[in-house]
């Protein structure tokens, strides 16, 4: 039996370097809490030590604080193996899978900020000594014993180490790739699932891109150690900002989509769309395919290419980035979990019938249920678009025609 498709949000934590990061940090906390409450699977942070905009340095923190104020959602951490020494993540991750009773997720970041490894003295590749600090880690975290270990890259020694405390279950790991990396095979070569969050980044490229081979990358470096690893343990970011017209999704990424792109260029491993104003990233986001500032109707449409040219995954992450101030990105994944979910899923399929097919016999006069055949009729309804959540309003379509939106206020 397929397993149904799971939704979750990433988060990099970007906030602005001039304001109090006590508050951002609350915000991230009020960010778990608006998502469990919205019925999201999952939510992750990612750490970062540099360039003043990402404040989460150890996301399992962050994660543990969280957990006490959520009931459902699992929550993610995305830690650098290249900053770590494997038997304090094994430790760490397997003290909260207890404390969350289940509800802790582990990423292993493929990635690695230059800045960030030069500050621990990885001034070379830092891709050997994530690997070997990868492969420890999913050694202990299936609870071998007496693991001793002296790695080639690595800055970190283990001697006949046997963790003390092992996770409830087998705990959730993935391989995390930020960018064009190592990610598919670590996850094929020891066991773990994966997160891609460049997902989407060659949508608008055609069918020969690199999400139609990071699977297959997967499934190759899994083959080669005699593993087999299910779609199901994939999981697909893409950036995305919604409202109730695409209009009014550009006026809001005004608050902080030119500085975070002037962040991600320098800071961020992936693609960041040609521009110095929001109007020209948001056209670049859309003409490469990279996600959506728009509507509900625009997402669906988004993703269930990202999912063709996949070909399947487990779970969609939605990433918040710092575009829109708060207020407005809860109302955009509460537009997500209320209109598009329900799309991909196909979890209001029976309740769309069942309405159409009462709308249509009392516009033929035909009684329904108890009602008297005698009642008035009901009109029928107008036909619904075939992505079906909800229409482009007509200034808004001939602005698109335009390529500008004229019809917005200034910015900022």
């Amino acid at each position: 039996m397929t397993e149904p498709l799971r939704f979750g949000v990433l988060s990099h934590s970007l906030h602005r370097p001039d304001h109090s990061a006590a508050l951002q940090l609350a915000d991230e906390v009020a960010l778990a809490e608006h998502a469990d409450q919205l019925g999201f699977d999952e939510l992750w942070w990612t750490e970062r030590h540099s360039g003043g905009w990402q404040v989460v340095s150890d996301p399992m923190l962050l994660a543990a604080h969280a957990a006490a104020r959520t009931q459902h959602i699992r929550l993610g951490a995305v830690m650098d193996p290249a900053r770590r020494h494997p038997a304090n993540l094994v430790d760490g991750a397997a003290q909260l899978d207890h404390l969350t009773r289940g509800r802790f997720l582990l990423g292993l970041s493929a990635d690695v900020s230059s800045v960030d490894a030069a500050a621990v003295g990885l001034v070379a590749d830092a891709e050997p000594t994530i690997a070997e600090t990868v492969e420890a880690v999913s050694h202990l975290l299936r609870g071998k014993r007496g693991l001793s270990v002296t790695p080639r890259h690595a800055p970190w020694v283990l001697r006949d180490h046997s963790p003390q405390l092992l996770p409830r279950a087998q705990l959730d790991a993935r391989a995390v790739s930020l960018g064009d990396s190592a990610g598919p095979e670590l996850a094929g070569k020891f066991g773990l699932g994966l997160i891609s969050t460049a997902a989407a980044e060659s949508t608008g490229l055609g069918r020969e891109n690199p999400i139609a081979l990071t699977w297959e990358r997967a499934e190759a470096a899994a083959r080669g150690r005699g593993r087999k690893i299910p779609r199901s343990r994939w999981s697909l970011v893409t950036r995305m900002h919604l409202a109730e017209t695409e209009i009014e999704a550009r006026r809001q990424v005004r608050y902080g989509m030119a500085r975070w792109a002037e962040y991600a260029r320098t800071s961020l491993p992936g693609v960041v769309p040609a521009g110095s104003d929001s109007e020209a990233l948001v056209d670049g986001l859309h003409d490469a395919g990279l996600g959506v500032v728009g509507t509900p109707a625009m997402a669906v449409a988004h993703l269930e290419r990202v999912l063709d040219l996949s070909e399947g995954a487990g779970t969609m992450l939605v990433e918040v980035a710092g575009w829109a101030d708060r207020a407005d990105t809860h109302a955009s994944l509460e537009r997500f979990a209320r209109q598009v979910v329900p799309h991909l899923t196909g979890s209001n399929r029976a309740r769309l019938a069942a309405a159409v097919t009462e709308v249509s016999e009392a516009a033929a006069g035909r009684p329904v249920g108890r009602r008297a055949a005698g009642r008035p009729a009901v009109p029928a309804p107008m036909a619904t678009p075939v992505r079906g959540i909800s229409r482009i309003h007509a200034d808004e379509a001939a602005a698109r025609r335009r390529g500008r939106h004229a019809v917005d206020p200034p910015a900022d």
